[in-house]
């Protein structure tokens, strides 16, 4: 395993034997905390669960890129130059959600183009067999919608942005908060692209 520096902007862990890429991009960072409820800011689980998710495609021999690795500032403009750069074949945004009403629950997955829909789709029916969280489905994204999916309409490769649950959910959050969830999650989403890729 050796590592590659891309503009000393991100790192790529590459496995000479791999042909698959993808890129995974940890929502929010630095001075943009995403979504915070209580002491819990959204951008700190993004980070650990795209670690996680790093780890597990690692293990299937799957290479992957992290577009950041600490808690840093990252434009969404510079996350798809990065992307655009580093051409992988599959891009995952991973993000957390909040409501105000703390009952809202479950993981979801926004995608744009058809390619888009297929890698949701692979994703979803892992997400599907975590007992512990509820399913919302994949959705399709228009421009009108939050601007964090503009990732989904300025990347070259298939992509989708996963909401992995809710951290206003005081059950849900637990879950996610913990080793065994972000384990399952990770598991689960690398799966699911294994599934697409192949």
């Amino acid at each position: 395993m050796q590592t590659i520096l891309l503009a000393n902007r991100f790192e790529l862990k590459r496995d000479e034997e791999a042909e698959m890429k993808v890129m995974i991009d940890p929502g929010h960072g630095g001075i943009d905390p995403g979504a915070v409820h209580l002491a819990i800011r959204e951008a700190d689980l993004n980070l650990k669960l795209a670690l996680q998710l790093r780890r597990e495609l690692d293990n299937q021999g799957i290479e992957s890129v992290l577009t950041r690795e600490t808690d840093r500032d990252l434009t969404l403009a510079k996350r798809c130059e990065i992307e655009n750069e580093v051409k992988p074949d599959a891009f995952i945004s991973i993000h957390h959600n909040s409501a105000s009403d703390p009952n809202a629950k479950g993981w979801e997955i926004f995608y744009f183009s058809d390619k888009g829909r297929e890698l949701a789709e692979c994703i979803s029916e892992r997400l599907k067999t975590i007992s512990d969280l509820t399913g919302r489905g994949i959705k399709h994204e228009s421009k009108s919608q939050h601007s964090s999916l503009y990732v989904l309409h300025h990347t070259i490769a298939q992509a989708c942005l996963i909401e992995a649950g809710f951290i206003t959910n005081f059950f849900e959050c637990t879950f996610l908060q913990s080793l065994d969830g972000r384990e399952k999650i990770a598991q689960a989403i690398a799966r699911g692209v294994r599934d697409f890729l192949v």
